[in-house]
């Protein structure tokens, strides 16, 4: 709570969580509780599905999004969420996953549906989708790849859609030092 309390007081509005985050949410919610909740917004992800093909029963997608998201809102302690995402692009077009975050949204337990993303394709895809609002890219110093024209094209295309960034510090590689771990096989040298 404590944390939070300065974060908002240095002017985080957003709060991003997971149910795969382990027990973040029930965290966040805790401190949420203590008078925090009207300062700042709550952006989730549905658990990671897995264990969904794209050959399931169209209504099984539907049913792991909707237990994942009340467990998160019963965590969270809230009834709604700023935006609600899929964990992995390749997620929202599983059976029966994207009509539900839509009906959620409908439904008014999120502002926003969206996804996490990883690439530039999967950027593109999910702009390409009307009801799209909201995406997370993982955008540092040494990833190019966003700065693509195609790339900005489709971000001025849908002005709408609210773009956030994650791992500005490539997981805490770059501001490491010298005692940094690289990848073997990182395509930047990092020095």
């Amino acid at each position: 709570a404590g944390v939070l309390a300065a974060s908002r007081d240095a002017g985080v509005t957003h709060l991003d969580t997971a149910r795969a985050y382990g027990i973040s949410e029930d965290r966040l919610g805790a401190a949420l509780a203590r008078g925090l909740s009207e300062h700042v917004r709550v952006v989730t992800k549905v658990a990671p599905l897995d264990v969904l093909s794209q050959d399931s029963d169209p209504t099984f997608g539907d049913a792991l999004v909707e237990a994942s998201v009340q467990r998160s809102l019963r965590g969270l302690g809230c009834a709604s969420v700023d935006a609600l995402l899929v964990h992995r692009a390749a997620d929202w077009a599983k059976p029966g996953v994207r009509d539900a975050l839509v009906d959620l949204r409908d439904a008014g337990v999120a502002r926003l549906v969206g996804a996490s993303l990883s690439t530039p394709d999967e950027l593109i895809a999910m702009l390409a989708d009307p009801d799209c609002g909201y995406v997370q890219l993982p955008f540092n110093l040494l990833d190019r790849r966003w700065l693509d024209d195609v790339v900005q094209q489709a971000l001025a295309d849908r002005p709408d859609v609210i773009v956030t960034a994650r791992s500005a510090y490539l997981q805490g590689l770059l501001v490491a030092g010298s005692s940094a771990t690289w990848p073997a096989n990182a395509p930047e040298d990092p020095s």
